[in-house]
């Protein structure tokens, strides 16, 4: 059989990517479908080709399927999902998709009021033939005891800050870093806080990956650790990527520790989210805030940081268990890592978690619609 495929010019627009046909008509069903719905589809120079007809993405990810999916697929009902072991991650053929859980339809919708929570291992990547239909919530971000999806990848991902010290109290853990530099970590009465490390260059994301770990605190790294970073989430469409709904991948709060004078964790980091389709628009929520740092020790156990539930509103560090113990610094809000509110005034008393810096947001065209992005992409 005979393809006709389109030839491709690249385009930058902003941070992201887009890779628009430069004309003529695409031969094969799926270049036809694409164009049928929601605009131009999102293809890269490959797609339509006899080398590799079943191939999706034009930046960061990029997936090819062992067949192209022919029905749609609708989240109707709360689903979580692990991406390290479901039965329902998708077989890929090209190696740089190996490591993703694939999920795939000839249109995805998760519906209004209905959320799809990925954790596990790997990231969580939807492809659809037409559209995408945020409606309800996809939830990439990690709380206590559910690390979103590919969170904390590695230490190649993810480098190590300088670690907190221990004086006549604990120093307090750095907020994590990823998109945004984490806070540092509160000093006390000769406990030095640990200093969050830099945040990544643009040039060294060159793979969907999840957020980075907060740091932990002395004495008890058991107890006092650093919050999760946010978890990793693409969403590929041939045509529109719509989204009513929310897209979170923010990090999880500090940990407090559990011993008089011990510092505490900071905040993880937010996460990864790829959005990667003709139209992108935006009347919800989309954000990777990073995590709140957790309340030093001082008479009480602290109190943890808490976890970004909001767009628009930073996640707090744990405050109000002590009166010795400084107050958590609240995650990232769109930038860096919010600074530590100290109140640490006594000997007795061990240093607050720095907040978690802000994620990474990536997208093939500008955004558009009312809606709340944090941090910008």
């Amino acid at each position: 059989m005979l393809r006709r495929f389109v030839v491709l010019t690249p385009v930058l627009v902003g941070c992201g990517f887009e890779v628009q046909p430069s004309g003529g008509a695409t031969g094969d069903a799926r270049g036809d479908a694409a164009n049928a719905t929601d605009g131009a589809p999102q293809i890269d120079a490959t797609i339509g080709t006899p080398d590799a007809p079943n191939c999706f993405g034009t930046g960061l990810v990029h997936v090819c399927l062992a067949t192209v999916p022919t029905a749609p697929r609708l989240f109707a009902a709360d689903l979580l999902i692990d991406t390290g072991t479901s039965p329902l991650c998708e077989a890929t053929t090209n190696p740089e998709a190996a490591d993703l859980c694939v999920l795939s339809g000839a249109g995805i919708e998760i519906a209004s009021s209905r959320t799809l929570r990925a954790r596990g291992t790997r990231p969580l990547v939807l492809i659809s033939t037409t559209k995408i239909d945020v409606s309800g919530t996809l939830d990439a971000s990690s709380r206590p005891s559910a690390p979103g999806p590919n969170s904390d990848p590695d230490l190649t991902a993810c480098p190590p800050g300088s670690a907190a010290t221990n004086g006549g109290s604990g120093g307090g853990g750095y907020g994590g870093s990823f998109g945004g530099k984490g806070a540092d970590g509160e000093s006390n009465d000769g406990g030095v806080g640990g200093v969050a490390p830099a945040a990544a260059s643009p040039a060294s994301i060159t793979a969907l990956r999840g957020g980075c770990r907060g740091g932990s605190s002395t004495l008890s790294t058991s107890t006092a650790v650093g919050g999760r970073g946010g978890g990793a989430v693409a969403l590929i469409a041939w045509g529109q990527i719509i989204v009513p709904g929310v897209i979170n991948a923010s990090g999880e709060g500090g940990k407090p520790g559990q011993f008089q004078d011990q510092g505490s964790g900071g905040g993880g980091s937010g996460g990864m989210i790829v959005l990667d389709g003709a139209t992108i628009v935006n009347t919800g929520a989309i954000f990777a805030n990073g995590g709140g740092g957790a309340e030093g020790n001082g008479g009480n156990v602290g109190k943890p940081g808490s976890e970004a539930l909001s767009a628009t509103a930073a996640a707090a560090g744990g405050s109000g268990n002590t009166t010795l113990g400084g107050d958590g610094g609240p995650g990232s809000l769109g930038g860096a890592g919010g600074a530590v509110v100290g109140n640490a005034t006594d000997s007795g008393g061990g240093g607050a978690g720095g907040g978690g810096g802000a994620g990474v947001i990536k997208t093939s065209v500008q955004i558009t619609g009312a809606g709340v992005v944090s941090p910008a992409p």
